[in-house]
């Protein structure tokens, strides 16, 4: 059994509004991200640790499992507060902005918790943006 936590409290000061916000092929980023946990077996619930704004767009959904927290105001605070919620015996700590990672590899990160006591999930980068 598992818990997610998900750290959606940035500012996204370089993007200029909050990009959790912004819509991807007409859904919003932070829900994307949540989806990439449904239906996978073990999870318990998504604990959700962000502002208000991102709160108040959730709740116009009916998210199963989600839960919601106020985040601090660092990432490692944000991080404690979210942990503050998990009830399972394993917890996935994923970044809000990264809305495609795959049920493979997030099967993968869980199925090494038996082996080890952390586990951190590497990726080829395979292409890259220039200005």
């Amino acid at each position: 059994m598992f818990d997610v936590v998900i750290l959606a409290n940035g500012q996204s000061i370089r993007f200029g509004e909050n990009k959790l916000l912004a819509k991807i092929n007409e859904e919003l980023l932070i829900l994307k991200t949540i989806k990439c946990f449904f239906d996978l077996e073990g999870l318990q619930q998504i604990i959700v640790v962000g502002n208000e704004q991102i709160n108040k767009q959730l709740q116009k959904f009916e998210l199963p499992n989600l839960v919601f927290t106020v985040g601090g105001p660092t990432r490692s605070l944000s991080v404690a507060r979210g942990l503050e919620m998990v009830t399972a015996p394993n917890v996935l700590i994923h970044d809000g902005a990264r809305p495609f990672a795959s049920k493979k590899l997030i099967t993968d990160v869980y199925k090494n918790l038996k082996a080890f006591d952390v586990v951190v999930p590497i990726q080829k980068v395979v292409n890259c943006l220039k200005k």
